[in-house]
């Protein structure tokens, strides 16, 4: 759940989602979570800067905009924070995205 808690901060939802907001938020969770765990199951995922890059770069695309849903996330201004803030969240749960 850290990730679908994310994205509702990172969103600035509502504690009382309407069913469209729900739809969404666990579609970009779901997404979220598969892209994280296909970088992190890269070698050496952490000690490789240009493999981070590419994922900081993935993550400000999405909530840009570029995910399932086609909806920006969080505006242009709050983009690159909130996607070090994911890539935090990532490091401090990289034990469970880099499990097969």
């Amino acid at each position: 759940m850290p990730f679908h808690d994310a994205l509702k901060n990172i969103a600035a939802l509502p504690a009382s989602l309407t069913p469209e907001q729900q739809a969404d938020l666990v579609s970009w969770t779901i997404e979220l979570v598969g892209q994280l765990h296909r970088e992190l199951s890269l070698a050496d995922f952490w000690s490789n800067p240009a493999k981070q890059d590419f994922l900081r770069k993935w993550l400000v695309q999405f909530l840009d905009g570029a995910n399932e849903a086609g909806r920006e996330i969080v505006p242009l201004a709050c983009q690159a924070a909130s996607a070090d803030r994911l890539m935090e969240l990532a490091k401090a749960n990289r034990h469970r995205l880099e499990a097969e």
